[in-house]
C-alpha cells in the first residue's frame, strides 16, 4: 500500500530531514502522465476528499507511531488537512532554504533575503520583531518575503525556481512523470546527449 511504501522510505530518511511535503497525484491535469498511464496499461484513481483525508489520518499516526515528529504539509492542495496536524507548505520553500544557508551571501541576495541583527536583549521583547520574523542563530533573523512563483498552480505555494534537466530525457522512464512524452524519444534524446555532452 502507499502508507506502507511512505513507511519503508520514512523509516530511511526521518533522521536527515525535518519536514515531509507532499502533494496527491493529479494524473488527469498532466496530459503526457495520463497518456503514459494509460499506455502502460497502469490503473489509477483520482483522489477524492475522503481518500485525501483518509491516507491524511494514517500519515499522522505513522508520523506519531514511529516517533518521527516531523512536521507534515502539502503543496499544490486546496483541501485544509489542519485537523490532521498537516500545514498547507510549500516544496521549493525560500524560508527554508534562507533558514538553513543564511551564512551564505550570494544566495541570501539572489532570494533577496536581509539577515539582521537582534536589538540588545536589555531592550528587547520578542514582540518588538517584525510581522514573519524568522529567528536564527547568533542572535540574527530575517523578515519572511516569499514569494509565490506565478507559473506554478494556484494553491502551489513555491517560491520560482528552475528544473534541472531538458525535457525527453530521463532514461529512468517512470509512469508518472510530465517531463518525458515518449519512452522511446527520451532514450533516443538521452543517447544523443551522451554522446556529446
Amino acid at each position: 500500500t502507499l502508507i506502507e511504501k511512505i513507511e519503508r522510505v520514512g523509516t530511511e530518511i526521518h533522521n536527515c530531514t525535518e519536514k515531509l511535503v507532499f502533494s496527491f497525484a493529479d494524473i488527469d491535469s498532466y496530459r503526457k502522465v495520463k497518456a503514459n498511464m494509460t499506455d502502460s496499461g497502469i490503473p489509477y484513481h483520482e483522489w477524492n476528499k475522503e481518500k485525501m483525508e483518509e491516507l491524511a489520518g494514517k500519515l499522522t499516526v505513522l508520523n506519531r507511531n514511529r516517533g518521527w515528529n516531523l512536521e507534515l504539509a502539502t503543496c499544490g492542495e486546496n483541501l485544509d488537512l489542519g485537523k490532521y496536524r498537516i500545514s498547507r507548505n510549500r516544496c521549493i520553500d525560500g524560508d527554508l532554504i534562507a533558514r538553513l544557508a543564511w551564512k551564505d551571501k550570494e544566495l541570501m541576495s539572489a532570494l533577496g533575503v536581509t539577515i539582521q541583527e537582534m536589538p540588545s536583549p536589555a531592550f528587547f521583547d520578542m514582540n518588538d520583531l517584525p510581522y514573519g520574523a524568522v529567528l536564527l542563530p547568533d542572535n540574527k533573523y530575517f523578515v519572511s518575503n516569499h514569494k509565490k512563483d506565478p507559473g506554478q498552480r494556484a494553491s502551489c505555494g513555491c517560491m520560482a525556481a528552475k528544473d534541472i534537466g531538458e525535457y525527453n530525457t530521463c532514461p529512468h522512464l517512470c509512469e508518472y512523470c510530465y517531463a518525458n512524452s515518449s519512452k522511446k524519444s527520451a532514450i533516443m534524446n538521452w543517447k544523443m546527449h551522451r554522446q556529446n555532452p
